[in-house]
């Protein structure tokens, strides 16, 4: 974070696998928040993630997942951020 700061780039974070620890994902946007950042997604655990690797898909092609309805969010979340720095 501090190289990204130093450089004037936003940080945001990505929680992979979100809901299969509760209070380490909350510890996580602890860490984010003390270091003036934020989770902008809880990505959670999804078989069909595995699934789509087997199948030699991404998670976005395989189709409507959890994990792939939140990781769209983020995409979408990411897009405003670079649109608002411009």
């Amino acid at each position: 974070m501090t190289l990204a700061r130093h450089f004037a780039v936003p940080v945001v974070i990505v929680i992979n696998k979100a809901d299969l620890n509760d209070a380490q994902a909350a510890r996580i946007e602890d860490i984010a928040s003390a270091h003036g950042s934020r989770v902008i997604g809880k990505i959670p655990f999804d078989r069909a993630v595995n699934s789509a690797l087997m199948a030699g898909k991404t998670v976005l092609d395989y189709g409507q997942t959890p994990a792939a309805a939140v990781i769209r969010n983020i995409g979408q979340e990411i897009r405003n951020i670079a649109a608002a720095k411009q």
